[in-house]
């Protein structure tokens, strides 16, 4: 419904608010994460593929893209990949040559992101976001 698209799109702006705070050095006490460093996102559903577009496209930081789901997985890095073809083939619109600057635009995105069904892959992270959806028994499942 329009309410929930609504209400998606709100929490994924104060995600990506919160996540442009962590980059500037000392912000009220966090830690500071820079541009390249590494982030997991579990969960590549609506809120969790959402996460982590922006972190890799808005704060530059390197993704790993978790959901022990393949298919779920693979949904979610298209969708990253779809979204932000749209985004960009609007910024880019009009411009000489738009098609194969929107392209080499998302494939530099698209290289901070890695995909992946393997929990193992966010021992290296810097920070870890669990967006798994809002059912106990899988997020209990995840944290043991």
């Amino acid at each position: 419904t329009a309410k929930a698209r609504e209400a998606t799109r709100s929490t994924m702006q104060a995600v990506a608010m919160a996540m442009a705070r962590m980059a500037p050095a000392g912000a009220r006490g966090m830690a500071t994460l820079a541009p390249g460093s590494k982030i997991g996102v579990v969960g590549m559903g609506l809120m969790g593929h959402g996460i982590a577009q922006l972190a890799a496209d808005v704060a530059k930081y390197n993704v790993v893209a978790v959901d022990v789901n393949k298919e779920a997985m693979d949904k979610g890095v298209q969708a990253i990949e779809s979204s932000l073809t749209k985004v960009y083939g609007k910024k880019l619109k009009g411009e000489d040559d738009a098609d194969s600057k929107v392209k080499a635009k998302v494939g530099e995105i698209m290289s901070r992101v890695e995909g992946t069904t393997d929990v193992n892959a966010l021992k290296d992270c810097d920070i870890v976001v669990e967006a798994i959806i809002e059912n106990l028994e899988i997020k209990k499942k995840f944290y043991k």
